[in-house]
């Protein structure tokens, strides 16, 4: 299990933005270059709306729970089964799910 917070995922965006977009031979095409030089120069902790802005969409900065489907502040990631090869991202959860859950024990 991992707790994802809000924060640590948006300051992540720049680390996560490399490692999807470089090629095998270790390079950013120029259109995503720029983009990663754009997010390199921001201050920290990074801001979501700025971000947002130098990638065009929230999809980087947006953290949501697969329960509720509602936007969150932090989430539980729980990671698959080894049988369960189809989903390997995990189920997240937020905080008012896990309770809820937690309760029907």
């Amino acid at each position: 299990m991992l707790l994802i917070k809000k924060q640590e995922l948006i300051d992540s965006v720049p680390k996560r933005w490399y490692k999807e977009y470089v090629s095998r031979q270790g390079l950013l095409a120029c259109d995503k270059q720029g983009v990663l030089d754009k997010l390199h120069a921001l201050e920290k902790p990074l801001n979501e709306q700025e971000v947002n802005k130098i990638i065009g969409n929230s999809s980087w900065t947006y953290l949501k729970c697969d329960v509720c489907e509602k936007e969150t502040d932090a989430i539980l990631c729980i990671k698959p089964l080894d049988y369960c090869p189809y989903e390997n991202r995990g189920v997240r959860i937020c905080n008012d799910c896990m309770v809820k859950g937690l309760n029907k024990f």
